[in-house]
């Protein structure tokens, strides 16, 4: 018989069909290599704005989820609140090609940690 689970245990714990399951906050968080600012860094050089979307002066934040797998690869990889479907599509790609992060852990074990990352698209005068 499995074992009752805690609110607290469950509520950080998504489970996928057919891969790991997913913590929201695990003991040690996944991380970029650099921290943050290496993060930000690499979003803008690898940012590429839509052509089409910049002279209709569209611009916003995308906020993109992901899964950083046991091995540091990203995954699972959605939009969940966008701006315009240009944006959005480039917010994925850039988000999905991004490099292999450290992986989270729980109890010692490399663990797939969800994130969600604002990507800002902004028009400099």
């Amino acid at each position: 018989t499995p074992k009752p689970t805690t609110a607290a245990a469950s509520t950080n714990v998504k489970k996928r069909s057919g891969k790991s399951d997913v913590l929201l906050s695990p003991e040690v968080n996944a991380t970029f290599d650099g921290g943050k600012m290496a993060l930000s860094k690499w979003l803008k050089q690898n940012l590429l704005y839509p052509i089409s979307a910049k002279e209709q002066g569209v611009q916003g934040t995308a906020y993109v989820q992901f899964v950083v797998e046991k091995d540091g690869s990203v995954g699972d990889v959605v939009v969940v609140k966008g701006i315009d479907k240009r944006l959005d599509a480039e917010a994925k790609r850039v988000v999905s090609s991004m490099p292999r992060w450290t992986a989270g852990k729980q109890n010692g074990q490399n663990v797939a940690v969800q994130f969600t990352l604002p990507v800002k698209f902004e028009l400099i005068q």
